[in-house]
């Protein structure tokens, strides 16, 4: 029973291993162990890698961000510098800009009032062309018929339209660029430095007691005991060609000054002509603004007068063939001969040719505005015509 318990027991305790199968465990064990450490090892590369990478991106946007920035103020003050410069240009050429803004709005103006000026030649001329024809035609065959009828005053009718004409005297507003006074300035400015150059030496000469006289002047120790004077009145202990460069500095400056003050008083001149120009020009513009609506009521006018003076020929052109039927027919010596119904027709005609001729004779304008008379005319001629043509129609 004893030997039972003890083989159970030596069954389960396990077997010691031997030599080489410890040694295979400790390599398993140092193999596992080295594989560890080389991962830690990679992972901690990898992590060092990433946060290099990340470091760069970052210097990388900060750079790009530092260059952005520059950029934009490289722009700033490219932008800067172009306003500068811009403002600048407006200054110096203020004058000329607004004087070609004067000239382009005046120009456009009168542009539109020439172009309404040769509607008005052109509606004008038709006129006449159109009361020509009429005289020569429609009219001119009535007074054929009066006369055979032995009609008293009939001359009067032939009395020739009075000529239409129309003259523009209105010009274009004459805008011319001021001197900058630059050129004048100069001039003066020269002058007045070799005025001073002269004076100068004058003076220099006084105080050196040197007799001023061409030949003394021309004498080159006399010049160096001028030029040493000024040099003495600044307490300058210099060589004469000191002298010499303060005369020459001081008539510079002096030229240099009036050259200045030319331009000045120029640009001073300039702006007040252009305040000047500036009312004339927007009188000028009102001027021909009303001038172009008083053209549109005349052509307006004269279209009225072709209308009804195409009626009045029309039916003067009904009333000469009724005259005509009547001599045709009826074979009168004078106007007494004709039937009474014929008699009427005549004397109708006469009225109606009155009426047509001094609408003819009366002048249609008064420079561009339509003339009273010649409304008044028009409105008598309209009444009497469309009473005509409603007992036509009665």
């Amino acid at each position: 029973m004893e030997e039972k318990n003890n083989k159970e027991l030596n069954e389960q305790i396990p077997p010691i291993p031997n030599e080489e199968e410890v040694k295979e465990v400790k390599i398993q064990i140092d193999t596992q162990t080295s594989q560890e450490t080389q991962e830690i090892k990679e992972n901690n590369e990898q992590q060092t890698q990433d946060e290099t990478t990340d470091n760069n991106e970052i210097q990388q946007n900060d750079n790009k961000k530092s260059d952005t920035l520059v950029e934009s103020n490289t722009q700033l003050k490219s932008e800067q510098t172009a306003i500068t410069a811009a403002v600048a240009k407006t200054s110096k050429d203020e004058i000329k800009q607004k004087l070609e803004e004067l000239k382009q709005k005046t120009s456009a103006v009168y542009k539109e009032y020439e172009d309404k000026v040769n509607e008005l030649k052109g509606s004008l001329f038709n006129l006449a062309k159109l009361e020509d024809n009429i005289l020569k035609t429609t009219v001119a065959s009535l007074m054929d018929s009066f006369k055979k009828l032995q009609l008293q005053n009939v001359d009067d009718f032939s009395a020739s339209i009075k000529e239409i004409e129309y003259d523009n005297k209105e010009q274009e507003l004459h805008i011319k660029e001021p001197p900058s006074g630059k050129v004048k300035g100069f001039l003066l400015g020269f002058i007045i430095f070799l005025i001073s150059i002269v004076a100068l030496t004058i003076y220099g000469a006084k105080l050196a007691n040197i007799k001023l006289n061409f030949a003394s002047l021309m004498v080159k120790d006399n010049l160096d005991l001028i030029a040493n004077s000024y040099l003495k009145i600044f307490n300058i202990n210099q060589p004469p060609i000191v002298g010499y460069v303060i005369i020459g500095l001081i008539s510079l400056i002096l030229g240099f000054l009036v050259y200045k003050i030319v331009v000045l008083l120029q640009k001073l001149k300039n702006k007040k002509y252009l305040q000047t120009l500036e009312k004339d020009s927007v009188e000028f513009e009102k001027n021909l603004r009303n001038k172009i609506i008083n053209i549109q009521e005349l052509l307006e006018h004269i279209k009225k007068i072709k209308s009804v003076t195409k009626k009045y020929n029309i039916i003067l052109q009904e009333q000469d063939a009724k005259i005509k039927r009547a001599l045709f027919i009826e074979k009168p010596q004078s106007f007494e001969d004709l039937h009474y119904k014929s008699k009427v027709e005549v004397e109708k005609t006469l009225l109606i040719t009155d009426e047509l001729l001094n609408l003819m004779n009366t002048q249609v304008n008064e420079e561009e505005s339509v003339s009273p008379a010649s409304i008044n005319a028009l409105k008598n001629a309209n009444a009497v015509i469309n009473e005509v043509i409603r007992k036509i129609y009665e």
